[in-house]
């Protein structure tokens, strides 16, 4: 292992070796004490997206596409293709639908509203 200190938190899950060699940095304070929670922070940003929000739980809440509250017909097809063997894929699946449907009709409702405040935009010109 080198000697240098790492420059940002890792977004990997670190090694038993790794650990004690962050532990003996922290020490020999070349390291922040609270290094390790950097590091949860910068995985969390970088699996969940920069402005993730968290349920009462303390649990990291999805938002990138794919998530619950942004579902797209390419993660139906892929977890329908690729997830044939999981629990409860049927009922899975058909929540998946279900929200895709859903927002699918918000998403066609605003472009609909913005091409017409586009279209107005133009004719006030």
């Amino acid at each position: 292992m080198e000697l240098g200190v790492p420059l940002k938190p890792s977004v990997l899950n670190l090694t038993a070796e790794e650990v004690e060699w962050m532990e003996g940095l922290i020490a020999q304070n070349l390291l922040p004490k609270n290094w390790f929670e950097l590091c949860d922070d910068a995985r969390d940003r970088f699996v969940f997206g920069e402005d993730f929000k968290i349920d009462r739980n303390g649990t990291p809440i999805e938002n990138g596409l794919g998530s619950p509250g942004n579902m797209t017909a390419q993660s139906v097809a892929a977890y329908e293709k690729w997830c044939r063997d999981e629990p409860d894929h049927g009922r899975h699946l058909a929540r998946m639908r279900k929200l895709l449907a859903e927002q699918q009709v918000k998403r066609d409702g605003k472009r609909d509203t913005d091409q017409q405040e586009r279209r107005k935009r133009m004719a006030g010109r």
